[in-house]
């Protein structure tokens, strides 16, 4: 390396986080005009760390825009066939050989893009914070928008002692005799303590068919505004049950939405 004129630009603090190593790292032939900066985000594992330089792009110049997903996907295709090569080949031709094979899917997932384009990337930190606060913007909202409904309901004395549950102030009585039922009955035949749980997914995601509700609220007078951004929270809704890390498959939903 020093004989071919290169130099390494090495931060001055660890980058790993599990030790005191410095495993981020540059090579270039002169690093008297740059500068490097660790950043304390990333991944579990190491600090990112950032050069800066005092060059700018020309106006006319293009950079590269890599598709990172589908080089992963491509590279996961053949991870089997990398794994074998590395018992069947010599240590050096191996590494000349992927090392190939990387520049070449590089080249393949990427796209070269006039420099007028370019927006540098926002920082992990940033894009997690943004959509925390979206997300809650957008549960505030319809917690907004669910009050201003209850009142509505309320005042046009819609609620009936048959709704379920999720609605304050009802209760199903029917479903909490039947729990119950049930439970007493597993104890008797056991003779021995019982845990029921009752995950009611009929009563939370119901049959109902978004056109006849839109209907049904027209004719009963509900406030317009009501009406359009129930219309607009309907479209595109899908249903998916989580517990813990664990997710199901996402089912669109066309009918029936959660009460």
């Amino acid at each position: 390396m020093e004989r071919n004129g290169w130099e390494g630009i090495f931060p001055t603090v660890p980058t790993s986080k599990r030790s005191s190593a410095i495993i981020d790292f540059a090579l270039t032939h002169d690093k008297s005009y740059l500068t490097v900066e660790v950043i304390d985000e990333g991944t579990p594992d190491h600090f990112p760390i950032l050069f800066s330089s005092p060059f700018t792009a020309a106006e006319d110049g293009f950079f590269r825009k890599t598709n990172w997903k589908l080089f992963t996907f491509f590279l996961s295709l053949v991870n089997e066939y990398w794994n074998a090569c590395v018992y069947n080949f010599d240590e050096q031709f191996f590494f000349t050989l992927f090392s190939s094979f990387l520049a070449s899917l590089w080249d393949r997932t990427s796209e070269y893009i006039t420099i007028r384009k370019y927006r540098p990337p926002w920082p992990a930190y940033l894009i997690s914070l943004a959509r925390n606060v979206n997300k809650r913007r957008r549960k505030w909202f319809e917690r907004c928008i669910h009050e201003q409904i209850q009142a509505w309901c309320k005042d046009k004395g819609i609620y009936t002692d048959e709704q379920s549950g999720f609605t304050p102030n009802r209760h199903l009585q029917s479903r909490i005799l039947s729990i119950c039922e049930d439970l007493r009955l597993t104890v008797a035949a056991n003779n021995r303590p019982a845990l029921l749980i009752f995950v009611d997914f009929l009563s939370a995601f119901d049959n109902m068919w978004f056109p006849a509700l839109i209907a049904n609220l027209v004719e009963l007078d509900m406030p317009l505004p009501l009406i359009k951004w129930i219309y607009q929270w309907l479209q595109e809704r899908t249903m998916s049950i989580h517990h813990g890390y664990s997710q199901s498959k996402i089912v669109k939903l066309h009918v029936g939405a959660p009460q």
